[in-house]
Formats: structure tokens, C-alpha cells, sequence
């Protein structure tokens, strides 16, 4: 199924359906193909959570390194429903990843692994040098929930598509950069390394961010 605009990858209608039907996709990359370049930027850590994770093999896959403990999420009940059977090694969770704080704890994760997740989520930002107000939006509670499921340090790892003047002018300084890596590969991709902003340890405001429904033991 091929949605009429790229701005149906917002829409979770639109994964829903396609997720009734679709087994298994990768976006961008295989983890085959990036598995070594991941490895150098997660080795050490623990706790990583996989968002906008679909019938992708990438949690499965980073669980089965055995150095991870691997949560994998995803907005869309339906795959998650259907993940769960085929995965049942990975923890499964529904998540947005524009709401992650109102699933997890705070500091659950030492990363999060994002393959072309804020992709779809700005598939529909309209002119890409001068994003609609929605988008900016949704990027900024993006930045501020992983600040604030990540630990001190904690790194988010984006495996993009989008440019990099594109991808910086979106980011909020909830987030850092760290490091962008090219991969010479399809169209040319980029993993983008965001290391969590200490500098403000800000708290989202108690309306934004219920109690949480899912904590990991430190």
C-alpha cells in the first residue's frame, strides 16, 4: 500500500492499515548494513528503546547481541499486537514517540533508536525551509520526552534520510549534537547521535506527562 501523500506517514491511520497487511519492512537500511556503525555508538550502554520500531527486525536483532536489554515500541496497537507474537523475545510497548514520558519512567533508557521514525513524522512539515507551525510542534515534544526517559548522558540515535541542515534546524536544545555519520548508501543516509542536554533538568510539566505505566529497575 503507497499512500497518496508523503504526509500519510504522520497518520497512524494510515500505519494501522497498513500494518493489518504488511510483515515485515526496513526502512532506509537493513541492520545488517548498519549493525557495526550501531554497535560503536550503543556499545557499553544497557537499557535501549527502539521507537516507531514497525515489523522491522531492529529491536529484534539488537536484542539478540545479547549486551542490551531492548524495549521496542510503537504507536500503532496493531503492530505492536502482531510483534508481540512474532518477537516474544522483545519486550513490546505502545508508545508514541512524541509521548514517550507518559509510558516510561524518567531515565528508563541509557538510548533510543530511531530508524526513520521522525522521518514519517515530518513527512508532512510542508516547505522543509520553513516548517509548519504543527510540525515544529511535534519535534519539540519529541526532543522534550526523550530528554526526559533518557538518562543523564542518554543518546538518541536517528538513522535519517533527512538532510542535515534540515534535521538541526528541527531539533530543540533539549538535545545535543554529538556526531553525524554518513552512510553511503541508497539515496544517502545519515545517523544523527543526540546526546541529552543536562544543562537544563528541566521536568515537563505535570499536565503534559501523566504518571507513568511502564518503569524499568535501576
Amino acid at each position: 500500500m503507497s499512500p497518496v501523500e508523503n504526509g500519510a506517514y504522520s497518520k497512524v491511520e494510515y500505519w494501522d492499515e497498513r500494518f493489518e497487511v504488511e510483515e515485515d519492512y526496513e526502512w532506509l537500511a537493513s541492520y545488517a548494513e548498519i549493525r557495526d556503525v550501531l554497535l560503536g555508538i550503543l556499545g557499553g550502554l544497557k537499557k535501549i528503546l527502539v521507537v516507531g520500531n514497525g515489523t522491522s527486525e531492529l529491536a529484534l536483532k539488537l536484542a539478540e547481541e545479547g549486551m542490551f536489554e531492548v524495549v521496542a515500541s510503537d504507536y500503532s496497537e496493531v503492530v505492536v499486537r502482531k510483534m508481540r507474537q512474532r518477537q516474544p523475545a522483545v519486550a513490546w510497548v505502545t508508545a508514541d514517540a512524541t509521548k514517550l514520558a507518559e509510558v516510561f519512567a524518567a531515565s528508563s533508557f541509557d538510548a533510543i533508536v530511531d530508524k526513520a521514525a521522525m522521518d514519517a513524522v515530518v513527512s508532512d512539515e510542508g516547505d522543509p525551509w520553513a516548517p509548519n507551525e504543527e510540525t515544529k510542534k511535534t519535534v519539540a515534544a519529541l526532543c522534550a520526552h526523550a530528554k526526559r526517559v533518557l538518562r543523564r548522558d542518554g543518546l538518541l540515535v536517528q538513522v535519517s534520510l533527512q538532510q542535515k541542515h534540515f534535521r538541526q534546524r528541527l531539533m530543540t536544545n533539549d538535545l545535543k549534537l554529538h556526531n553525524v555519520i554518513d552512510l553511503p548508501m541508497g539515496l544517502g543516509y545519515f545517523i544523527y547521535v543526540w546526546r541529552r542536554n543536562n544543562d537544563d533538568d528541566r521536568q515537563l510539566t505535570t499536565s503534559s506527562c501523566p504518571p507513568s505505566s511502564f518503569t524499568y529497575s535501576h
